[in-house]
Formats: structure tokens, C-alpha cells, sequence
């Protein structure tokens, strides 16, 4: 069982939702059907619930084939994972792709783990979990990160055939077979529940393609890059789920739980062992959004209230004067006037974000 709710960003379901597009597939129902109708696929690096993801993921193999997540990547898949897309694709070779790829991967991934093992002839490539998943669904995860990764590869600019390896847990009934069309014939059954790939050092030194950021990438890779894999506190990690499904979601501690990978009166315990409450937990993820756009000068209170899931405005006013003893109205003209005379700082931009290199 996980110690927090383990988070990953919504770009990781892109590929999925624009395979199902393409594909003539009834996208809102089954993002639906695994609780994911709240994401908002237009903001890839907002945080999701992974476990609910998979739930996703799951299902998709069963309806479409067991070898679903090697047909949903493409050659754009990599520009589809938005920020971890765009650090492997400006790196100079495979080698540095690979190492970007695993420095970022906290940013992208709260429980997944990406490392990078030089040999004298080779380089072995490693993902694993922090989280104990059944044998299918690993074998549903590492397919999907093994077909990614291979068209990084195949991005390389090789001498000769690549002759990448790749090890990863077999399906417990399919075994690997309905993956060499698309991983090649060098493939294996891992012995631990991990993906490797053991990439010759040529390859690994190949230089990739230039890929020229545009503006908007700039933009991208320096705001909402925050950590995911954070102090290992159980309500922070709620806060930031809470958080991405509102104002769509109906959040209940039921669902909170399932995001969490453990029975609702479990997630209840823990978090009375941090002194709060699921109810305290939603209702200060609002206070803090609200008092932010407020003070930074939200226009639209009916709009505000109806992003925090308030059914009517005058339950958004209640709640304001509760936490500050002011309207709405009144609160944002002293904070506008508050932040107005505070010395300006750095954004979070600014100060937590690493550099590309």
C-alpha cells in the first residue's frame, strides 16, 4: 500500500484518448466508465490519480487487446507527454534523453522510477514501481513505457540496427508473443517486475533529431513542473487530487480511497492521524484556490464558485466569509491591495524548476 495518493500527469492518458479518437471509440464513456470524466485533457500536466488511470487502462485491454498499449503510440506520442515529452526530445542523444527522461521523472510520476546504468558495452535502462500492481497490470504498464521508450529509440540516428534489448513481465496468460510486432524479437521475460532495456553504447550515443521548442514549450517546461513525489504526507497528496477534480467530480472519501489504493476506513485512520478529515481536506483545497484568484483579482465570482464545485454563489460567499469574515467582493479589494504593497518575489516558476541540462 502506498503512503500517499500516487499522482501522475494527464498527459500519460493523451495517447490513449487520441488512439480512441482516431479509432471511432466512444471517448467520454469510457473515460467515464474508470472515473476519469473530471480530467481536463487540455492541461496535460495537471496531476491525475493513477490508480484510476489504470483502472482506465485495464479496461481498454479488455475490450480492445491484450497488446493495447503498444498500438496507442506513435511517432507523436512523445510530443503528446508534454513536459517529459519535451525533455527527451531536446536532448542531443539517447544516452541523454534517457538520463533527462529519469532526473524529471518525480515531476511526471509520484510512485515511478526511472534509472540509468552505464556498462563497459551497454547501457541498461530500468523502470519500476513503487507500488505492488498484479502481474496483468504491469504487464499492461511496462508495454505502454517500453513502446514510449522505443520510439525514442527509434528517433536515434544509429549507425546499424539498433539491437535494444527489452525485458519486461509477460502477460500472465499471453506470455510476450503479441508484442514482438512491435518490440522485435528481442524481447524477454523479466525475472523481477521491472521494464529494462539494455541498449548497445553506439546506440545510446546516436544523436537525436534537433527539436526546436517553441514558445509555448518554453512557457510549458517552466510553470506547473512542480515535484509530484513529494513529503510522503497523506493529506498532501489528497489536497492535490482533490484539487484536479474539482469542479467535476462528486468527492467523496469512497472515491478519495480508490484514488489512494486502500479501503475508505483505512484512508479515514490515516488521515486522523494527521488531524484532518476528508471534509477538511476539500474544504481548505478550496479556501486556498479561492483566496488566490481573489486576491490576484478574479472577476467573475459565479464562474469562481462554480470552478470549486459550489452549487450556487451564495454558498461560494458563505464559505469566503467563513474563512475571512468578508464578502468575496470585499476580500478581493484588500487583497489586491495587500499583494499590491508586499515586495514582489520570485514565481514558483521561477525558484523550483530545474534547468533542461
Amino acid at each position: 500500500m502506498a503512503q500517499t495518493v500516487p499522482l501522475i500527469r494527464t498527459a500519460a492518458l493523451v495517447p490513449w484518448v487520441r488512439w480512441l479518437r482516431e479509432n471511432g471509440r466512444p471517448v467520454t464513456q469510457r473515460l467515464e466508465a474508470a472515473g476519469l470524466a473530471f480530467l481536463d485533457l487540455e492541461e496535460p500536466n495537471s496531476p491525475a490519480p493513477l490508480l484510476l488511470l489504470l483502472d482506465f487502462i485495464r479496461q481498454q485491454a479488455d475490450t480492445e487487446g491484450m497488446d493495447i498499449g503498444c498500438r496507442v503510440v506513435t511517432e507523436t506520442s512523445v510530443v503528446e507527454l508534454a513536459n517529459l515529452g519535451l525533455v527527451a526530445l531536446t536532448a542531443e542523444t539517447l544516452y541523454d534523453a534517457f538520463t533527462r527522461v529519469s532526473r524529471h521523472m518525480p515531476r511526471h510520476c509520484s510512485h515511478e522510477v526511472l534509472t540509468v546504468e552505464e556498462h563497459a558495452d551497454w547501457v541498461t535502462v530500468c523502470e519500476f514501481w513503487h507500488f505492488d500492481f498484479d502481474a496483468t497490470t504491469l504487464h499492461l504498464i511496462e508495454q505502454y513505457v517500453a513502446a514510449l521508450l522505443h520510439s525514442i529509440c527509434r528517433l536515434a540516428r544509429t549507425p546499424g540496427p539498433c539491437g535494444i534489448t527489452y525485458s519486461l513481465v509477460p502477460h500472465p496468460e499471453a506470455g510476450l508473443a503479441h508484442l514482438r510486432p512491435w518490440l522485435g524479437d528481442r524481447l524477454e521475460a523479466a525475472s523481477a517486475p521491472r521494464l529494462s532495456l539494455q541498449v548497445p553504447r553506439a546506440v545510446a550515443q546516436a544523436r537525436l533529431p534537433a527539436f526546436e521548442l517553441s514558445d509555448s514549450d518554453k512557457i510549458s517546461l517552466t510553470t506547473d513542473w512542480a515535484r509530484l513525489r513529494e513529503r510522503g504526507i497523506l493529506a498532501d497528496s489528497l489536497e492535490v487530487t482533490i484539487m484536479s477534480m474539482l469542479p467535476e467530480a462528486r468527492i467523496t472519501a469512497d472515491l478519495l480511497a480508490k484514488c489512494a489504493g486502500m479501503t475508505t476506513r483505512t484512508l479515514q485512520r490515516r488521515l486522523e492521524d494527521e488531524d484532518t478529515s476528508v471534509s477538511d481536506l476539500i474544504d481548505r483545497t478550496r479556501r486556498r484556490i479561492a483566496l488566490e484568484r481573489l486576491e490576484a483579482g478574479d472577476s467573475n465570482l459565479s464562474e469562481l464558485a462554480a470552478a470549486l464545485g459550489y452549487t450556487n454563489p451564495s454558498a461560494f460567499t458563505r464559505a469566503v466569509r467563513r474563512w475571512t469574515g468578508q464578502s468575496p467582493r470585499t476580500f478581493r479589494m484588500t487583497g489586491q491591495h495587500a499583494a499590491s504593497s508586499r515586495p514582489r518575489q520570485g514565481t514558483a516558476a521561477e525558484s523550483a524548476t530545474d534547468s533542461l541540462g
